[in-house]
């Protein structure tokens, strides 16, 4: 996360992956998940990862979602800036699909004007759980103590939950059919 290796926070939300595991202080578990895929136009099936093969795919810069995505150099791929960038790229058929975690790519398709029928079912690389993380060194142990009480209240009486679906659920609701299965 740019924020943390930044000092602009200490804390945040992220999925617990070997990047977070080895960098960061992993603190409590927030209840939800994200989920890493390849999102493709409406027009382009995929089923399988073999089904990658002859596409072109929008990665952004420094993305690593899948060991055997990222050092699969049989597959053609194109660095972009970021989310937004793989939405317009997708938008504009530049690409055939963009990787990414599954939400964060569905919110930049709406902001960049797409509608959810003009994309396809996407691959679902991996499912990881989110938890809060910390710099590692940036709090007491008091303070640590007192985020993953708090955490756990907020995960136990469904508050996190909620405020995750406020967002989520707004998204869901304007999904085609095909979109997430």
């Amino acid at each position: 996360n740019q924020e943390m290796a930044h000092s602009r926070v200490e804390c945040t939300m992220f999925a617990k992956v070997p990047f977070t595991i080895s960098r960061c202080q992993v603190l409590e578990l927030i209840g939800t998940f994200v989920e890493d895929a390849i999102l493709p136009r409406a027009d382009v099936r995929l089923n399988r990862y073999e089904d990658l093969k002859n596409l072109t795919i929008a990665v952004p810069r420094g993305v690593n979602m899948s060991e055997r995505f990222d050092r699969d150099a049989s597959l053609r791929k194109v660095e972009t800036k970021d989310y937004e960038q793989n939405a317009r790229l997708l938008k504009f058929s530049r690409v055939d699909a963009a990787l990414g975690v599954l939400d964060s790519m569905l919110l930049n398709v709406l902001k960049v004007g797409m509608k959810l029928t003009e994309i396809g079912t996407p691959l679902i690389l991996s499912r990881h759980q989110v938890w809060v993380i910390c710099v590692p060194g940036a709090l007491s142990e008091r303070q640590i103590e007192d985020i993953k009480q708090a955490t756990r209240a907020l995960r136990e009486d469904g508050t996190i939950a909620r405020i995750i679906g406020r967002y989520l659920n707004k998204l869901k609701s304007q999904k085609s059919p095909s979109v997430g299965g």
